[in-house]
């Protein structure tokens, strides 16, 4: 037998491991329980001699059944709790807020251990930014999409919203599309002045106020 190092420690206080680390949360007993246990804790100390008080920043990985139905499938759910809270009134060390669940089936949950659909956000703020980084001030530019495809990654549709014009300002306009069969068109466009243009026909089964003419 050849001897190989498994583990190794420097001065720093570092664990290096060659292998895998597996971490075992306490076993479920009851194949129908729901309830979380703790696989993996990782905690940074806070170490500041002007800040005495401050807590240790921590976090939690937590593992659990997603449904409480007796069979063998596995069902896996992961949460990630962090020390906190979402209003600042939380001073301890112990993470106790779900900021994220993963789910057996592909479904993640920020603020939410049962996320209904692919993605769910739960909060009394739920507000989803999308920033584009590159500062430029052109026409139709630093725009940010939301693209609908198909099951062969072909787009159907999409959102768009970008600069418009080319002066150093904050105004933008926004686009919807649809794919024609020749890729992306622009349906419907609304500008700064809050102008909306269609490219196509308006059909409606009923009447049509237009105001500020």
């Amino acid at each position: 037998k050849v001897l190989t190092t498994a583990l190794s420690l420097d001065f720093d206080q570092n664990a290096f491991f060659a292998g895998t680390v597996e971490a075992n949360a306490p076993a479920i007993t009851d194949s129908a329980s729901t309830t979380a246990s703790k696989a993996l804790s990782l905690v940074r100390e806070v170490n500041d001699s002007s800040h005495v008080g401050r807590k240790d920043s921590a976090v939690d990985f937590m593992l659990s059944r997603q449904q409480a139905i007796a069979n063998n499938l596995p069902y896996t759910r992961l949460d990630i709790r962090l020390a906190g809270s979402t209003d600042g009134s939380s001073d301890s060390s112990t993470p106790s807020l779900d900021v994220m669940s993963f789910l057996y089936d592909g479904k993640v949950g920020i603020g939410d251990t049962s996320p209904g659909t692919q993605l769910q956000i739960t909060s009394t703020a739920p507000y989803l930014t999308l920033k584009n980084s590159t500062a430029e001030n052109i026409n139709h530019g630093c725009e940010s999409k939301i693209i609908f495809e198909d099951h062969g990654n072909n787009a159907l549709g999409g959102i768009q919203i970008s600069h418009e014009g080319t002066a150093d300002d904050e105004k933008g306009e926004m686009f919807f599309q649809v794919n024609n069969d020749s890729g992306l068109q622009d349906v419907i466009s609304i500008n700064s002045s809050l102008k909306t243009t269609f490219a196509g026909q308006i059909t409606t089964g009923n009447q049509i106020n237009v105001l500020g003419v």
